[in-house]
């Protein structure tokens, strides 16, 4: 039986294959927009896929900040502009706010519901705030974001995009007691899609085979593809080794906003672990897998 989930998502390449990876093994409740992600683009992703699923318009900026990505707009990914997306959808997004569905597919599920994020996390922790009961009805948070190692912002080194975009969020999120997955962008970076890797992805995923000459473009004949890796390790992380810590966010930090803050040493800090992290991953057994799973 598939496990239940909602994805919280901005719509780029990765995010393709990983919706068809995560069409193939979970059952998606509905698709929501991230709060720099753009509900209308989503949309016609989800028609491209062939997927009969809500998608859900997100916050249009982050908790408490007033903050405009230089990488992304209120529009979504502009590198995408005009490219992936030549029409509307013609299944527009559904009505009302998707922390008030959340809550909803939440009492449904009576507490199996899963949540995978792969963009800022503005959208699950403004349900957590408004709904408190909902930390009891959520099995799992899956976050692709945070940074072990170095970073991807040029603003802040020390982090990710994810979570340096709304950083009160992320703390909210990983504070909130739910058992929280941490696919940072060191481990999901880590893992290289070389061009006969992608021959074989778009291979499986004919439907958008076209933006093949988009990768090459942009990033050659090697890539990585976030998101799909982490909705991988949602669904399995037996190619990995993982460690419990305790997770913060830095939230005040001028140069660090953002930065994922690890105690290893729980123990000798009297401390409960509140996220699990992988410590290290077989990149290579992960990508058959994927692939695997993709062609069936």
């Amino acid at each position: 039986m598939k496990r239940p989930v909602i994805i919280d998502t901005p719509a780029n390449i990765g995010v393709f294959f990983a919706l068809a990876y995560s069409s193939k093994q979970f059952d998606i409740r509905f698709l929501s927009a991230c709060s720099y992600g753009n509900a209308i683009q989503l949309c016609s992703a989800r028609d491209m896929l062939e997927m009969n699923i809500p998608v859900y318009t997100g916050a249009v900026k982050p908790i408490i900040r007033d903050v405009t990505s230089p990488w992304r707009g209120p529009k979504g990914d502009r590198d995408f502009s005009g490219l992936f997306f030549q029409s509307e959808s013609m299944y527009p997004p559904e009505s009302g706010y998707v922390w008030d569905a959340i809550m909803n597919e939440a009492k449904k599920q009576e507490g199996a519901l899963e949540i995978i994020t792969l963009g800022s996390l503005t959208n699950i922790a403004i349900a957590l705030l408004k709904y408190p009961a909902l930390e009891k009805l959520i099995s799992k948070i899956t976050i692709m974001g945070g940074a072990r190692f170095c970073g991807n912002c040029p603003d802040a080194p020390q982090s990710e995009f994810n979570f340096y975009y709304d950083p009160e969020a992320a703390h909210i999120v990983i504070d909130s007691g739910i058992p929280i997955l941490i696919a940072d962008i060191n481990t999901c970076i880590g893992v290289e899609w070389n061009w006969e890797d992608i021959n074989q992805l778009f291979a499986a995923v004919p439907r958008i085979e076209y933006m093949k000459s988009y990768i090459f473009r942009k990033y050659g004949y090697c890539c990585s593809l976030n998101e799909l890796v982490a909705v991988a390790l949602a669904d399995s992380y037996s190619e990995a080794k993982t460690m419990n810590l305790v997770a913060n966010v830095e939230t005040d930090s001028q140069i660090a906003r953002g930065k994922l803050v690890l105690e290893h040493d729980t123990v000798a800090m009297g401390l409960e672990p509140n996220a699990t992290l992988f410590s290290s991953l077989d990149e290579e057994s992960l990508k058959k897998r994927i692939i695997s799973v993709l062609n069936n």
